[in-house]
């Protein structure tokens, strides 16, 4: 899954809005790999990578911040077999600091 943070509109969708969209998107893409034979939980193969791109964007707004808290929960919580890597391009001082807290929140397992 590869977000694109340079398309990100400021203001024009909230929290909520966000974190459907992706988990819409984080759902699509299982059931496309899994059409395309590449998601096979009997094989083993069930990870996936997001690549969050922040590479050409400003600082990010306060809904895009919340919106990344919270999915990152929902992927803790509810996806931790399944995601495979987080990758965050084009990382500032803030989410180098806020993997620094939240790497200790995050299970063993994940």
């Amino acid at each position: 899954m590869y977000i694109r943070m340079k398309y990100h509109a400021i203001g024009l969708v909230n929290v909520e809005q966000n974190v459907k969209y992706l988990l819409f998107m984080l759902e699509k893409g299982r059931k496309l790999a899994t059409e395309l034979g590449t998601f096979d939980n009997d094989l083993g193969t069930h990870q996936i990578t997001i690549i969050y791109d922040r590479r050409e964007v400003a600082e990010s707004d306060s809904v895009s911040k919340e919106t990344m808290k919270q999915v990152t929960t929902l992927l803790n919580d509810y996806y931790p077999e399944i995601l495979g890597e987080f990758l965050v391009l084009g990382a500032n001082m803030f989410y180098r600091a806020m993997w620094q807290v939240i790497k200790f929140f995050v299970s063993k397992r994940t």
